[in-house]
């Protein structure tokens, strides 16, 4: 497949169900997500998995809580079952 048309064809996911996704497919998320470019192949950023109900329950609650959630437009968000975090380390970059 040619990159403008994974480009064209894609599409956000905003609607989750809280169904398990299984772990091969999560660990090859994530080795994907490693090859991404820097900027001089410096690669100075981490990943963070949240997997499960109780991880991903605890990231939104740090920064979603409850009582804001209803002001969010699209609710269900709320319910992946995986959440991947990108953090950079701008020590890197600088």
């Amino acid at each position: 497949m040619e990159f403008q048309d994974v480009v064209r064809k894609r599409k956000m996911i905003r609607s989750f169900e809280d169904r398990p996704i299984p772990h091969e497919i999560v660990e090859r998320i994530v080795a994907n997500v490693q090859k991404a470019p820097s900027a001089g192949f410096s690669q100075g950023w981490g990943f963070l998995v949240l997997e499960g109900k109780e991880d991903t329950a605890r990231y939104w609650d740090a920064n979603w809580p409850q009582d804001r959630r209803a002001e969010w437009g699209w609710p269900d968000l709320f319910n992946a079952p995986l959440l991947i975090v990108c953090l950079s380390n701008k020590k890197q970059y600088l």
